[in-house]
């Protein structure tokens, strides 16, 4: 086990991590870039920039049988 090799702390569950927002419901975790790329806009200052079309519907679910292989 981990923690007979290292020290460790148990954080709780995972909320935000390498500019990745994880959300939890009853049966999905969801997974968000959102804060990041407001961070990414803000600093390059295109916030107030107009939205442009995105070649994946929003809120697409993927499961385990629709995974591609890579």
């Amino acid at each position: 086990k981990l923690v007979a090799q290292f020290e460790l702390k148990d954080l709780g569950k995972l909320k935000y991590f390498l500019g990745i927002e994880v959300a939890y419901s009853k049966n999905e975790i969801f997974i968000s870039q959102r804060k990041y790329v407001l961070d990414l806009l803000k600093e390059t200052g295109k916030l107030g920039c107009r939205i442009s079309i995105v070649p994946i519907e929003q809120n697409h679910r993927i499961g385990i049988e629709e995974s591609i292989l890579l």
